[in-house]
C-alpha cells in the first residue's frame, strides 16, 4: 500500500513579470490566499487541478490529477503543496516526478489587466482564482515543486524495524557493561551515573 505522493515548492511569485508578460501584485496573492473561503476549501480538499491547463478553463472530475493541500505566502512567493492522485492522469504525473522531471506548476484564474511600465498588471480586485495545474512550461520558470513524500508502508516498517534493532543493540551493550560492575565498589557520583543508566536501560 502506497502513501499518497506529495510535492511541495514555489507555485507562484508576486511583483515579478512572468513569462506571459503579466505581473501579479503581492496584494493580489495576499487577497487570494488570505480568503477564509479559499483556506476552508483547501482544508476540505476541494481545490482540484489538472495535468495541463484545460482549454475551456473549467475543472472536470474526469481530468483531475491532483488535490491542492496547502497554500501560503512566504514573502512574495506562493508556496504550495499538492497530493498526486492514483487515477490515470495522476499516475502520468507521478511517473514524471519519479523520473526526476522538473514539472512546472501554473495558476489558473481570470481577471482584468492594466498597463504598467510596459507590462500587463493583473488588477487584484478583479481576479478570480480557480486552482493550480501542472504544466510543461510554467509562466514562472522556477515554479517547479519537488517530491517530498512517497514511501510504501513496507518501506516505513523497514525503517521502523531498523530503529528498534538499533535501540535493542544499544540496550544490550549497556546491560553487558553494567553487569561487569561490582555494586559495592561504586560510590558517590559514579553510583548516581550507574543508577541513571539502569533507569535508561529499564526504559
Amino acid at each position: 500500500v502506497r502513501k499518497p505522493m506529495r510535492v511541495r515548492g514555489k507555485f507562484q511569485e508576486a511583483d515579478k513579470p512572468n513569462g506571459n508578460g503579466r505581473l501579479y501584485p503581492k496584494t493580489l496573492w495576499e487577497k487570494v490566499l488570505g480568503s477564509s473561503k479559499l483556506q476552508e476549501a483547501v482544508k476540505q480538499r476541494r481545490i482540484l487541478g489538472e495535468l495541463d491547463h484545460p482549454e475551456d478553463g473549467q475543472t472536470k472530475l474526469s481530468r483531475v490529477s491532483h488535490i491542492i493541500t496547502d497554500l501560503k505566502m512566504d514573502g512574495a512567493v506562493v508556496v504550495g503543496e499538492a497530493e498526486i492522485l492514483d487515477n490515470e492522469d495522476g499516475k502520468r504525473l507521478q511517473d514524471l516526478f519519479r523520473k526526476n522531471v522538473p514539472v512546472g506548476v501554473s495558476s489558473r484564474g481570470s481577471g482584468e489587466t492594466r498597463s504598467k511600465d510596459g507590462l500587463e498588471e493583473v488588477i487584484p480586485d478583479s481576479y478570480v482564482f480557480e486552482t493550480f495545474d501542472f504544466v510543461y512550461k510554467p509562466s514562472v520558470e522556477d515554479a517547479r515543486p519537488s517530491l517530498v513524500e512517497h514511501k510504501t508502508m513496507k518501506e516505513e516498517k523497514s525503517m521502523s524495524d531498523k530503529g528498534l534493532r538499533a535501540a535493542f543493540r544499544d540496550a544490550d551493550r549497556l546491560a553487558r557493561e553494567l553487569l561487569q560492575i561490582r555494586p559495592k565498589t561504586v560510590k558517590g557520583r559514579a553510583a548516581r551515573i550507574m543508577s541513571e543508566q539502569i533507569l535508561d536501560l529499564e526504559s
